[in-house]
């Protein structure tokens, strides 16, 4: 049989080197096809096993809980490594827990003099979260730019020079390589996907500084208007009522009844006030969280 196909081969030359030539171009072909992994992820797999017993000593849950789970661990089948750790955590008696803390401030009750389109424009400038999507994407880019230059083929041309005796020789050399194995294509494929994973992130790093501008811009504007209902001459007048009603009280011409009644309403009414200052306060605050910088 042997003898047989050499003959053949031999009888059929065009053809054993024609079928010989498809051969060497299609495994060229297909071994440029073949994918190749940038970066292979050869790390083993874990598995994390979290426990909790409220209550109870570190060497009481290690005896009990943790020694177990590792005998039974043990005999899984392809386990390369198995590592256990207890924590325990204190925490102090109500009693030993420090003072909580005074925060001292002023109330800022002038207007804002920035319009919404302002506010969100500075965010978009200012926020860390945008600036640092911002950055990731330039960073992004820059990599697909050295992920293109890193499959362009340099071509290097050298000159050679002998002398032996009375013969003497110039040669030129030049080499272009040919990237058969690796042509660079994973390298910039993944650049381009992080390319456009940054932009991406920015896109939603931007909306989310817009929604939260214009939230707590409607915050502001609501706390506003509360704060317009309580003037200081409104405040006045309430304090003046009650003033004379407690004039009237000790001259006798008011009933108890009536003076509590009049103390219980200017109460409720700098409560209110100092309530609506408050969330105007809070309102701010939020504002500038939203914008990433002071807004005064």
């Amino acid at each position: 049989m042997i003898q047989g196909l050499v003959d053949f081969a031999l009888q059929k030359k065009v053809l054993v080197l024609a079928f010989g030539a498809a051969l060497l171009i299609w495994g060229i072909i297909s071994f440029r096809s073949l994918p190749v992994e940038a970066y292979p992820d050869v790390a083993n797999n874990w598995v994390q096993i979290i426990t909790q017993w409220p209550g109870r000593a570190g060497e009481e849950i290690e005896q009990q809980v943790t020694i177990p789970i590792e005998v039974q661990m043990n005999g899984i089948a392809h386990l390369t490594s198995l590592r256990s750790i207890v924590v325990t955590a204190q925490i102090p008696p109500a009693n030993q827990i420090a003072a909580p803390l005074t925060i001292v401030g002023d109330f800022i009750d002038r207007p804002l003099t920035k319009s919404l389109d302002a506010l969100m424009k500075q965010s978009l400038e200012l926020r860390p979260d945008v600036q640092l999507a911002r950055r990731n994407l330039t960073a992004a880019e820059r990599g697909v730019d050295l992920a293109n230059a890193q499959r362009a083929r340099d071509v290097t041309a050298t000159i050679e020079y002998q002398r032996v005796g009375n013969d003497q020789a110039l040669g030129f050399l030049t080499q272009v390589p040919l990237f058969l194995y690796n042509n660079q294509r994973a390298g910039v494929v993944q650049a381009e996907a992080q390319r456009k994973a940054g932009e991406a992130l920015l896109r939603q790093a931007e909306r989310q500084a817009a929604t939260d501008v214009a939230k707590a811009y409607a915050a502001y504007l609501a706390a506003r208007q509360s704060m317009s209902l309580y003037s200081a001459d409104n405040l006045i007048q309430v304090r003046r009522v009650q003033d004379i009603t407690q004039f009237s009280f000790e001259q006798g011409n008011t009933s108890l009844f009536e003076l509590l009644e009049v103390q219980r309403s200017s109460q409720q009414a700098f409560i209110a006030f100092n309530q609506a200052r408050a969330n105007y306060q809070v309102s701010l605050w939020q504002l500038e969280q939203a914008v990433g910088t002071s807004l005064f």
